[in-house]
């Protein structure tokens, strides 16, 4: 029963006992229009499916929607922002099927053995008064509403309503939930179409950025199976501080490189971005000597800055906020394709090792350089601005906006939210707002925790390859061999992100990702020195595999936490920043009298995900402790804001 009717039960998102935790008042008015046992419908094709099965005929069409935008919105978790929807609902069923006549439906039971009239007039009608009023008492708690007023204290109409369309629901909707009075001047056919074309060409060019940004960075790796370091003669401590370089210069610029985003807009600075990177990455050809390579270590990284919140804030101009987290999620993919495409190239650029005078390593560094800056040419031809202005900058793009889509596009971002939803173009965050968002202290365990975790793939990112062939291989193979790791990194992180959706619970499965990777350091540290070469193999592959399953979870889990756009860019940058601080603390993990098994660096790689572990559970601890605190009345917002709900 619980589950049927976990619309109306209280603590299915805060973990806090009701003090009538059975809602049974609740169930008429359910039962009088949904008799069956099943549970109600939850995304629209079960909803288009099951429509003529739920018994409305007594309802009025707003009342339909009210039930359906209820239902669909928080059938698997509750939060306060539906309170005022299931208010506005269970009014209009107490209105309009009181008015209902006819005998009750087959195989509902022998508590409806009288009419609909009967039960309404002596259960239902009063059992949903009693639920409305409950339920504005919980609204009063959680967000201020004054008793007699009927108005909040932050004196801002209509703020419920507008705080329902921050929800993230859980059953995988593709439109946002309007206001029960809003009328919408598009249809859901329309809206799809319109966000078709953006998947088809703001995401992809964005997620193409992303994969030659990683192959940049990456091949590295594969070019010291090639010779590089005996060629250039540098050692593994010196490829250590070029990395540390490189992030270094990543850091510094993130920040300042998002704020240059949203003055130049992401045609002219996304555009420009990945040409520099992908010209000095080719300029690697040229690298002489410890200098040089630390030289352009340290540049390649500064022209990299910003790309990742930039392109993450880039999704969120054209995207409403429950679309987001999906998008950033693929547009992860691109990062965890160059993992696995880097090797796979490698293993058959290197073969050019000695045509026309110039060594393999070379030739990896030059042509994957070249394709960069070819990719940089396509997304300044396709990239679109923003719905304000879809064009791409100097051409008319292969797929178009019509004025309508346009229209559709920016009209469905104004009715996202309470928040204004920020342009992606021409737009400054002040410092108040910059400054906001760092002093947000609950947010820090995001950040600590990214930190530590991650710190853990950078000597993975550089070495693996080298440690495939010192097991025995030869440097084709085992370039081969190392991208088995990232494409089951594909899948892996495609399903942590799938349970993430499925369950709500963003904290839960960043803590069940981490923890599957500790458990392959763990067995790795205490067997790979007792096994043979395919059996190693196996073990570093499966740490590849799990190293960042929880990267892109993580990441929603921050946006999804974030009001303000401006907030949620400044909050990424930092999230950024978090992650390059770690793996530029990580490139000293694996160091050369560490080799070849490196037990050093892995005990140390396991030290780091427990302190990741540790801080993610704190930041959920922080958030459910919070959320309780807002329900009980307890917590008091700044003056002009409604108190924060946060997704634990």
């Amino acid at each position: 029963m619980r589950q049927k009717y976990r619309l109306c039960y209280w603590s299915c998102d805060h973990q806090v006992e009701p003090e009538e935790p059975n809602y049974s008042y609740c169930l008429e008015a359910i039962d009088a229009i949904w008799p069956s046992e099943e549970p109600f419908p939850c995304d629209d094709s079960e909803w288009a499916d099951h429509r003529n099965t739920l018994d409305v005929s007594g309802l009025c069409p707003a009342c339909v929607e009210s039930v359906k935008q209820a239902v669909e919105a928080e059938w698997v978790t509750f939060r306060p922002e539906i309170l005022d929807v299931i208010v506005d609902c269970c009014e209009r069923i107490k209105n309009k099927v009181t008015q209902r006549k006819g005998n009750v439906p087959q195989n509902t039971g022998p508590a409806y053995a009288s009419t609909y009239q009967e039960i309404l007039a002596e259960k239902v009608n009063q059992e949903i008064e009693k639920m409305s009023n409950l339920l504005k008492v919980e609204m009063e708690h959680a967000y201020g509403y004054e008793r007699g007023e009927g108005h909040f204290q932050d004196s801002e109409p209509g703020k419920v309503q507008e705080k329902l369309m921050a929800v993230d629901p859980p059953c995988g909707r593709s439109t946002p939930v309007p206001s029960i009075d809003q009328e919408q001047s598009w249809t859901r056919e329309d809206e799809l179409k319109a966000r078709r074309k953006v998947d088809s060409t703001v995401l992809p060019l964005l997620l193409l950025g992303f994969l030659v940004f990683q192959l940049d960075r990456m091949n590295l790796a594969s070019a010291l199976t090639g010779g590089f370091a005996a060629d250039v003669g540098i050692s593994q401590d010196t490829i250590n501080l070029g990395n540390q370089l490189m992030f270094l210069g990543t850091v510094v610029l993130e920040i300042p490189s998002n704020l240059l985003l949203q003055k130049l807009g992401p045609r002219k600075w996304i555009s420009g971005q990945v040409f520099v990177f992908g010209l000095i990455g080719s300029l690697q050809v040229f690298v002489k000597n410890r200098a040089g390579f630390l030289t352009v270590r340290m540049f390649l990284g500064l022209s990299e800055a910003g790309y990742v919140p930039g392109a993450v804030y880039t999704l969120q101009a054209w995207y409403v906020r429950h679309e987001l987290a999906k998008r950033v999620a693929v547009f992860f993919f691109g990062m965890f394709g160059g993992n696995a495409i880097s090797p796979l190239l490698a293993s058959g650029i290197l073969k050019l090792d000695g045509a026309r005078g110039i060594r393999g390593w070379q030739w990896l560094f030059l042509l994957e350089g070249v394709f960069t800056m070819l990719v940089s040419l396509v997304i300044l031809a396709l990239l679109p601005g923003s719905p304000d202005a879809p064009r791409p900058l100097v051409s008319p793009g292969i797929v178009r906006f019509s004025p309508d889509e346009q229209q559709v596009l920016q009209k469905r971002l104004a009715a996202d939210g309470s928040e204004k939803k920020v342009g992606a173009q021409g737009e400054r965050i002040p410092l108040r707002i910059v400054w906001k968002t760092i002093a947000h202290y609950r947010r820090w365990p995001h950040f600590i925790s990214t930190f530590a975790v991650f710190s853990t793939w950078s000597p993975l990112m550089t070495y693996t390859p080298t440690i495939i062939m010192n097991l025995g291989f030869d440097r084709i193979n085992a370039n081969v061999l190392a991208a088995v790791g990232p494409l089951l990194a594909l899948v892996v992180v495609f399903g942590f992100a799938y349970l993430s959706d499925r369950t709500n619970r963003r904290g839960m499965s960043v803590i069940l990702a981490q923890a599957c990777f500790l458990i392959t350091l763990i067995v790795t540290r205490l067997t790979h020195t007792h096994v043979g070469k395919w059996s190693r193999w196996g073990l570093w592959t499966a740490i590849n595999a799990f190293a960042v399953g929880y990267h892109p979870v993580h990441n929603s889990w921050v946006q999804l936490n974030c009001r303000d756009p401006r907030e949620r860019s400044i909050a990424i940058a930092m999230w950024v920043m978090s992650a390059m601080s770690g793996v530029m603390v990580g490139t000293q993990y694996f160091r050369g009298d560490d080799a070849p098994f490196y037990d050093n660096g892995l005990k140390a790689m396991t030290i780091m995900v427990v302190i990741g572990i540790f801080f993610a559970s704190l930041q959920v601890a922080i958030y459910t402790i919070h959320n309780r605190r807002v329900v009980q009345g307890k917590h008091r917002a700044q003056a002009g804001e409604t108190p924060r709900i946060y997704v634990p």
